[in-house]
């Protein structure tokens, strides 16, 4: 089994179970500031908003850029993004024992954190996936994405079910195991991007898998396909 398709997948995997933290905000934010029933619906949104946000100027900065700027830009986010749970879980530390007396600054940090944890997180789950599948499978694109939403499916929902348990008397460590899952997919993406580099070849920028390759799967190169593994001449 390629190590590198392995760890892309359960680093995705692990990125969906993070995305899955939105289902479960309205409760974070009553157990934890409390906010007007006014104010909940607003709170809640600034997550998916920083999601849009990173996609749009994910997309239009980062795709302009060369792969290799984009894979740094990635392991980046993917690093604020394990910063971003981590000053979460502190957060609700605080938060638990009482330490915010102000309610503004405390729905003004949890704002700040929501929006940025959208940011880091938006673009890393939504692109590199896609674009993954897409050079990895060639034409079983959908088998790869497939996979990776059922792994996503069986993490979210085993986290979903004892996360809720563990939430109903404290959310610490739920927001301990999201800060865990952060760590864990950015180290999945670092090792593969810097420890898989000599099981790849690149060529103009564009890395394939060699076991794609040697597989026979269809390579696409320059907008064109072919089932040979030696990129088109342009």
């Amino acid at each position: 089994c390629d190590r590198s398709f392995v760890f892309s997948l359960l680093s995705f995997a692990l990125l969906g179970l993070l995305a899955s933290f939105e289902l479960f905000l309205p409760l974070f934010l009553k157990d934890t500031v409390n906010p007007p029933s006014s104010a909940t619906a607003f709170m809640t949104a600034v997550l998916p908003f920083g999601v849009g946000t990173s996609i749009v100027f994910g997309s239009v900065f980062l795709e302009i850029c060369p792969q290799t700027i984009r894979n740094g830009a990635v392991l980046v986010m993917l690093f604020l993004l394990f910063l971003c749970t981590v000053c979460i879980v502190f957060f609700t530390i605080s938060a638990s024992s009482g330490g915010y007396t102000d309610e503004l600054m405390a729905q003004s940090t949890v704002l700040l954190l929501l929006f940025s944890y959208g940011l880091f997180l938006g673009y890393p789950y939504y692109v590199p996936p896609s674009l993954y599948a897409l050079q990895y499978g060639g034409e079983d694109a959908a088998m790869v994405m497939s996979m990776v939403d059922t792994i996503t499916a069986v993490f979210s929902a085993v986290f979903a079910s004892y996360g809720a348990k563990l939430a109903s008397e404290s959310w610490v460590l739920p927001v301990i195991i999201l800060a865990f899952c952060g760590m864990c997919a950015f180290w999945l993406q670092f090792f593969n991007y810097f420890g898989s580099k000599s099981n790849r070849t690149s060529r103009n920028g564009i890395s394939y898998s060699k076991l794609a390759a040697s597989s026979g799967a269809p390579i696409y190169y320059a907008g064109r396909r072919t089932t040979n593994w030696k990129p088109l001449t342009i």
